[in-house]
Order: structure tokens, then sequence, then C-alpha cells
């Protein structure tokens, strides 16, 4: 009986195309952070729009700008998603005029001009949503080793300030 020799195949290196990224893993990687940095020190927070006490577990990242086409430029913009209770934000539609009484106080009637001025329709690229999903990544991770969230750098910027540095050096840091 003849045995049939073995073919030997050569692997070729492929070059495997990075895995993309969505939208929502990043979002919630953001809302998650948003809670975090909300409840930090304490066992819950104050809902943005209604002021009342919720633990962690009970509590949203809610925007104040909806991170819909028309702001989605505002949509990862950190003074944009705040810790908010599930009854604001999912059966009150928001509870809008709560959430601006509370970011009012929060960032000042010229830091909420601000924001709403920078909403607009902008479309996220894949290196953008791999740079943010790091960025969210390193600030849960600082959080979870007791890093207090308002000594971060960037703390409270828009995210379209970092994106014009990205853009130019490929980092996410401030221009």
């Amino acid at each position: 009986m003849a045995v049939k020799p073995k073919k030997t195949t050569k692997k070729k290196n492929i070059t495997r195309p990075k895995k993309s990224v969505s939208l929502a893993s990043v979002q919630t990687l953001a809302n998650k952070y948003a809670r975090l940095r909300d409840c930090f020190g304490n066992d819950g927070a104050g809902c943005i729009s209604c002021g009342r006490w919720f633990s962690y577990e009970e509590l949203d990242g809610g925007h104040y700008l909806p991170a819909t086409s028309h702001y989605s430029s505002t949509r990862f913009d950190e003074r944009n998603i705040n810790a908010q209770c599930h009854r604001c934000n999912r059966f009150l539609h928001g509870n809008l005029r709560g959430y601006f009484r509370g970011l009012e106080k929060k960032l000042g009637r010229s830091g909420l001009d601000d924001l709403e001025a920078a909403g607009h329709p902008y479309k996220w690229s894949q290196d953008e949503l791999r740079e943010l999903r790091s960025y969210y990544n390193d600030r849960i991770t600082a959080i979870g080793r007791g890093e207090d969230p308002r000594t971060f750098p960037n703390q409270g910027m828009a995210m379209s300030s970092l994106f014009s540095n990205l853009r130019e050096t490929g980092t996410l840091s401030e221009a």
C-alpha cells in the first residue's frame, strides 16, 4: 500500500483588517464613565434632571443633546453626558426641563450655550471610535484604581476640540 505524501501549504501572511468599532460599544463606555465620574467617592449621585439621589446601578448616562444625527458631534462630549435616573432618562424622555436646570447649575449659562453651539451632524470615523474606546477604557480603569476623575486632563472639554488635534497629530489630547 502506497502512502500518499502530505501536501504542504505555506501560510500566506495576510494582513487582516482592523475589527470595526461600533458607535454603540463606545457609547456604552462613555455612559459608564459618566456614571462613574458623577458617583466618584460616593455610593451614588444626584440625577442631573430631578436631583434625587440614586445608586450607581439606578443611573444611566443621559444626554442633554440627543445622540442623533442632528447633534452627533456632541455624542461623546463629556459635558453632554451626565448621571441621570432611569425614570427621567427612559420614561420622561430625558426630562429636558430638569436637565437644563441641572446642567446650567453645573456648567453655567455660557458653558451650556457653548455645548448647544457645538451640536451639529457629524460622522465618526473608525480611527476616532478606536481612540475614544481607548480613552474611555483608560479613564474607567483609572477610576477603578481610585483616581479622582476631576483631576483628569481634558476634563469637561468638548470632544470636537480633542479631535481637531487627532486629525493633525494622530493622538487624542489637548490641542
